[in-house]
């Protein structure tokens, strides 16, 4: 039995968002700017919503006949 697992653009938007708001805090920890951590926050706040766009794009494509 084969899984086939499917990597959508917003999949690797949210993912690409993720790592970003990583590398931002750890630098903003290291270098104590404030800042750089705020951005990282932000970047996490953006990849949940889209979280949330997803599943909603997806009930509508089951509703639909």
């Amino acid at each position: 039995m084969k899984l086939r697992l499917r990597v959508t653009t917003l999949t690797r938007v949210k993912l690409g968002l993720a790592i970003m708001a990583l590398i931002f805090f750890a630098a903003g920890i290291r270098s104590g700017l404030d800042w750089q951590r705020w951005v990282a926050i932000g970047l996490l706040a953006v990849a949940v919503v889209l979280r949330y766009v997803e599943r909603i794009q997806q009930r509508r494509e089951e509703e639909q006949p």
